[in-house]
């Protein structure tokens, strides 16, 4: 069951067997497709160099949620639409408050940067309703 988007951002939150096929559709148009898997135990470090190696931030990368958007805003993807896929979604909820908040939010303004520029930068996470339901409620007020 695909959960849809969230408001109006290129950010939705799908069952795991509907995140593969989404997965597979986009390396199949040619999107710039990169996969992060949240592990048990997250934490904001774990999570930021985990998108760190899937995006290939580059060697000087800061290692905070600053130098995390900055990064995704200058993302090289070659002029393609970026699909950012995370697997084990579900795990985010084990984060600090203050974390998935800020996470979510730089995603948001990621989104929102590329729009300006003609593209999109589409966020896909395996979860349940759960998962849905508190990124969405983390939503109303931006």
């Amino acid at each position: 069951m695909d959960f849809s988007h969230l408001g109006d951002y290129a950010l939705s939150v799908v069952e795991a067997d509907e995140l593969a096929r989404l997965e597979a559709a986009a390396r199949d148009v040619g999107e710039f497709v990169r996969a992060v898997r949240i592990e048990e135990g997250v934490t904001e470090s774990s999570l930021i160099n985990a998108l760190g190696k899937a995006l290939e931030f580059p060697d000087y990368f800061g290692m905070n949620w600053d130098a995390v958007g900055e990064s995704m805003e200058d993302l090289d993807s070659a002029g393609k639409n970026v699909t950012l896929i995370i697997w084990n979604g579900e795990r985010l909820l084990g984060l600090e408050c203050f974390d998935l908040i800020t996470f979510i939010r730089v995603l948001v303004t990621v989104d929102r940067f590329w729009k300006e520029q003609g593209k999109t930068f589409r966020t896909v996470l395996s979860g349940s309703r759960r998962l849905y339901d508190t990124i969405e409620k983390m939503l109303r007020p931006i």
